[in-house]
């Protein structure tokens, strides 16, 4: 889930784009930005709580052809009154997702 706007998030656990299949891993190789409108025309900004129209998925370590796409899915602490436990595996996994 995104966070687009105060008053807006996308889900995407029914219906969406390859996107929705991406996984949490502590040691991410993607991340997310949202997709703003600004004048006429679109940009990418890592905001907080903007105006958000969309979401944009991006590569932050070389990815080779059929490679899988993780993120670290940031989830909020105060969202969540127990501990999700991670199972990643990776050499830096704090244990837990949130």
């Amino acid at each position: 889930m995104f966070d687009v706007r105060r008053d807006q998030i996308i889900n995407a656990t029914f219906m969406g784009n390859y996107g929705r299949f991406i996984n949490h891993c502590c040691d991410p190789n993607s991340e997310s930005s949202l997709l703003f409108k600004e004048g006429n025309g679109l940009g990418i900004k890592f905001k907080t709580h903007s105006d958000g129209v969309g979401v944009v998925l991006k590569s932050i370590k070389g990815l080779q052809v059929g490679q899988e796409s993780f993120q670290n899915y940031n989830m909020s602490k105060a969202k969540y009154d127990q501990k999700i436990p991670c199972y990643c595996g990776s050499n830096v996994c704090s244990g837990f997702m949130n």
